[in-house]
């Protein structure tokens, strides 16, 4: 190793002398790894922030290809994950929270300076003055206008960090674990090693919840499930690149693999028994009555969920705020994504944590203090042009018969309740083409897509705009052993059908990267998506729900399995009543999973723990729900407010709300 360092300390002086910034950053990267392993972590932790902050610059200011671009990102990832270790291992935890945080924000950063060109790069433009923090004390600062308790968790180096950030207190603690399994990872290097204990307790919970393997997704899987997740994933990776000129969603992408462990989490969450035997079963056991109380003791869950909670919420219990006293924000990455927050609970707990707090899941906290324009019509929700609600697009034959989407009868009548709520029309069958979607996503201020989803494609499926079994639009798709590709003319013996073109029918996360959304509020509703399309991945809800982020949605809500139709639809008529009654998302969400495992036949937290709120808690501006919020006010402060009541009341009952 001192020869090893001398020779690198000596390459990295000649870089500099001939001003070559590339070969400099990757010899700070290499000496820093050289020092770490020879015992000098404070050397260590100089270079690899040096190396980090020279493969940023370098990449943004480059003009070369795209794949160029991403392996630096690649090496700026990994110096950023043995910057993190290194920064713990010398006791300067907060330091490394301020680099776990400059982590996240570095595809979104590339992406406002590829919308805003010369602007960005100077730091003059309004939306992305410095909009990274670089002190603690600026993190903290985020936090206490936020006004919500934050867990912020990171996955670096075989490690899971979490930081307990309080309002107006700060960083009130730190704890890390290490998420290697012993036996395997003893041996390996720190920058090599996996998560697997962690994704072992993730796989158990989620059979638990009847998120299992199904009898034929189980076939499909032993005879070449893995390579069609293979096809998958290259396929998705082509659409998504042809329209993603920034590399935004194939950088988030790439972070996402790089902190996750050895093997794909893919096949944990086939779907085909929720609603099914192995979920009937856990609400057989909650008959017994209705009370919230007794469909608790009916399902305890595995001991892995005691593990999870262990090792995420239990060793920041002591300083987290009283029970019901807030909202808690989780800053997530990667597999954790995939994690059922609200029913964590502990061995001595009686209450699950969705109804200790309210929960909202957010990528970074540098997109909590995203300013967004304020909403047009003075504020209010025109309810015929301003919200967006689809259901059950019409899809061909030739693409149900190759692909496996089927009919959604029941997601046309949930979306026919939520248009109902919010007072608007619907876009349904044939009328809901891609076309008509994208024109209306712009200007709608709530989103509601009951369709469809892939999340291995990263895409939403939607009507094409002609529906005829085969057009001059068509073509065709060979699918190989090894790869699947469009091409207008396919000449091997490879199996060929005619079928529209994907761009026609697929939504895809680069088509919403390229819009500019006015939305509060987008939610995906793939709960009945039951096929291994509607497998959820962290890739896949990450892509999506940064896309709609990043596209200037304020929050997402998505459902990481499919739930029963009736509860699907029990689920969304009290979220969205509770939104009318002037609540903040992450309480409505909170509200109508009460309502939900408080009924006698969906106590089963498979029904309703699946949905996940990811960005920042809204309201919607609906009238109605404009008034409900009001009337909140009103009425918690009755002694001062009572003659506003009275009025208030009266204005009511002449405007006729309904």
């Amino acid at each position: 190793l001192p020869t090893a360092v001398s020779h690198l300390q000596a390459g990295l002086l000649l870089s500099e002398q001939l001003g070559r910034a590339e070969d400099e950053a990757r010899l700070r990267h290499r000496l820093g790894l050289a020092l770490w392993q020879s015992g000098d972590p404070g050397g260590a932790s100089l270079q690899l922030d040096r190396a980090a902050t020279l493969f940023e610059s370098i990449r943004r200011e480059t003009r070369g290809s795209a794949e160029g671009r991403l392996s630096l990102f690649d090496l700026q990832t990994a110096c950023y994950q043995s910057l993190q270790r290194v920064l713990v291992l010398l006791g300067r935890e907060h330091e490394a929270l301020v680099v776990a945080e400059r982590s996240r924000t570095r595809a979104w950063l590339d992406l406002v300076q590829e919308r805003e060109g010369t602007r960005a790069k100077r730091g003059v433009s309004r939306g992305s003055e410095d909009p990274c923090p670089r002190t603690v004390a600026e993190v903290e600062r985020i936090v206490t206008r936020q006004k919500a308790s934050v867990l912020y968790f990171s996955l670096a180096a075989g490690y899971l960090y979490s930081w307990l950030i309080l309002p107006t207190k700060g960083v009130v603690k730190f704890h890390q674990a290490c998420l290697a399994e012993e036996e395997e990872e003893a041996e390996k290097p720190e920058s090599e090693k996996g998560s697997g204990l962690l994704e072992n307790h993730i796989q158990a919970v989620r059979e638990s919840l009847g998120v299992e393997v199904g009898e034929d997704c189980s076939k499909e899987g032993e005879a070449g499930g893995g390579v069609w997740a293979n096809h998958m994933e290259e396929l998705g990776d082509k659409l998504n690149q042809d329209t993603d000129r920034s590399g935004f969603l194939r950088m988030v992408n790439r972070s996402s693999k790089l902190n996750a462990s050895s093997y794909s989490l893919s096949s944990l969450f086939s779907v085909g028994s929720v609603g099914g035997l192995s979920t009937a079963s856990g609400l057989t056991q909650s008959r017994g009555g209705s009370s919230r109380s007794r469909g608790r003791a009916a399902w305890q869950g595995p001991s892995a969920l005691r593990h999870l909670y262990q090792l995420l919420i239990e060793p920041m219990e002591d300083d987290l705020p009283d029970t019901g006293s807030g909202d808690l924000v989780l800053v997530l990455e990667g597999d954790l994504y995939l994690i059922p927050f609200p029913v964590l609970k502990g061995t001595n707990c009686t209450e699950f944590l969705c109804e200790r707090f309210s929960l909202m899941v957010t990528p970074s906290l540098t997109s909590l203090k995203t300013r967004h324009p304020k909403p047009r019509h003075g504020g209010l929700l025109d309810p015929e042009s301003r919200a967006l609600v689809v259901g059950n697009p019409r899809i061909p034959t030739s693409v149900t018969e190759h692909w496996g989407w089927g009919e959604l009868p029941h997601s046309e009548q949930e979306a026919g309740i939520v248009g109902e709520i919010l007072g608007c029309p619907t876009l349904t069958q044939s009328e809901a083409t891609k076309d008509a979607v994208l024109a209306a996503l712009g200007d709608a201020e709530a989103v509601h897509l009951a369709c469809h989803v892939s999340w291995q494609l990263s895409a939403v499926i939607v009507s094409p705009s002609e529906l005829m079994e085969t057009s001059n639009n068509s073509r065709r798709y060979s699918i190989h052993s090894d790869t699947i590709h469009e091409e207008d003319d396919v000449r091997s013996e490879a199996t060929t059908v005619e079928l529209p073109s994907l761009s026609d029918f697929l939504l895809t996360a680069a088509d919403l990267l390229n819009l500019k959304l006015s939305a509060r509020l987008v939610v995906l509703s793939s709960c009945y998506t039951r096929d291994r399309h509607g497998a959820a991945t962290s890739d896949g809800v990450i892509g999506l729900s940064r896309a709609l982020l990043a596209a200037g949605a304020q929050c997402v809500m998505v459902s990481l399995w499919p739930v029963p139709d009736t509860a699907v639809k029990l689920i969304m008529k009290a979220f969205y009543s509770s939104l009318l009654q002037g609540s903040r998302a992450s309480r409505a969400l909170g509200e109508a999973m009460t309502a939900v495992q408080t009924t006698k036949y969906f106590q089963h937290p498979a029904n309703w723990a699946g949905f996940v709120l990811i960005g920042q808690d809204v309201k919607l501006t609906h009238k109605v729900a404009m008034m409900g919020q009001a009337l909140r006010e009103i009425i918690g402060a009755p002694d001062r407010c009572r003659d506003a009541l009275r009025v208030t009341l009266h204005l009511v009952s002449n405007w006729g709300v309904g």
